[in-house]
């Protein structure tokens, strides 16, 4: 019996990560010339619920700014930035970024550091603790 509950764990532990759902964020706007802000406005998408993640290839022309709002929470929501492997991130020992959200208000973060941030595909990825419903924005803002 001993064993058997021991086989179901390491089970669970090795399965149980690969539930989660890495949602590509699709309503990017890059600001790439005078007046770019304007469209701005049409770059929120819904963000992903607690245990599932949003993620974002990474371009190294451009710096990259995120904008969440959450509007149905849980007891302390945050929102995280996940820490990039190494290499190529070389400071991801840092760890994750874990901010806490307040309900009803857009809170911006970055720009992000690919040397923190970014994994081993390309992806920065973001998730959510304690958020059932909210949006998220992803501006890419051409570096000079």
């Amino acid at each position: 019996m001993k064993k058997f509950i021991l086989f179901a764990l390491i089970v669970s532990l090795m399965v149980g990560p690969a539930l989660a759902t890495y949602t590509p964020v699709s309503a990017v706007k890059t600001l790439d010339a005078l007046n770019d802000y304007t469209f701005a406005p049409a770059a929120w998408t819904s963000i992903a619920t607690s245990t599932n993640y949003n993620n974002i290839l990474y371009d190294g022309s451009y710096d990259y700014i995120v904008g969440v709002n959450v509007t149905v929470v849980g007891t302390s929501p945050t929102f995280n930035v996940i820490a990039g492997t190494n290499p190529p991130a070389f400071r991801a020992g840092i760890g994750d970024l874990e901010y806490s959200l307040t309900n009803n208000s857009v809170q911006w973060f970055g720009p992000l550091e690919s040397a923190r941030f970014l994994n081993g595909t390309g992806y920065y990825n973001f998730g959510t603790t304690n958020v059932t419903t909210g949006k998220i924005m992803v501006l890419k803002v051409a570096k000079v």
